[in-house]
């Protein structure tokens, strides 16, 4: 049978002591503690899942800020172009136009130029041709009728040519 000694009962009141010691000082604070620490591991993991909800609405917000601006940008840079080949054209434009006179222009002073130019050589082929007459017949003549003359020989020869 079953041999129950001194021992094994002091054991036994020493075990439901200490059980109940422990139980009303420490058990209850411990339990307390762990569950404080079990709501705060709770709370921080409901609010680091709440900044993450936030932060993925923050990055989709944000991503399709991204895009808009990208958009912008890419339209911004195309409208640029439009009216960089547009102002690029219309200055191609007046610079042909600007060309176009200017050679207009000049050729028109090469023609005056021209004209004066042979001019004064009729001119100086008429002093010639009379100073020349005028040595040759060594006579005293009418210079005013003799360029007359002359000139009007010139003239109906520039009209044969």
């Amino acid at each position: 049978m079953l041999n129950i000694d001194f021992t094994f009962v002091f054991t036994a009141i020493n075990f439901i002591i200490l059980y109940m010691f422990m139980k009303k000082f420490l058990f209850g604070k411990l339990g307390a503690f762990m569950r404080r620490r079990a709501e705060g591991i709770e709370t921080a993991i409901n609010s680091s899942e709440k900044m993450r909800r936030d932060s993925e609405a923050i990055l989709l917000k944000y991503g399709g800020m991204l895009d808009n601006a990208k958009d912008e940008g890419k339209r911004i840079v195309d409208g640029a172009k439009e009216r960089a080949a547009v102002e690029y054209d219309k200055l191609i434009t007046e610079a042909k136009k600007d060309a176009s006179i200017i050679v207009s222009k000049a050729r028109e002073d090469a023609a005056r130029r021209e004209n004066e130019l042979l001019k004064e050589i009729k001119e100086k082929a008429v002093s010639l041709a009379i100073d020349a007459a005028s040595k040759v017949l060594e006579a005293n003549m009418d210079n005013a009728r003799n360029r007359s003359i002359v000139e009007k020989f010139l003239h109906r020869e520039e009209l044969a040519s």
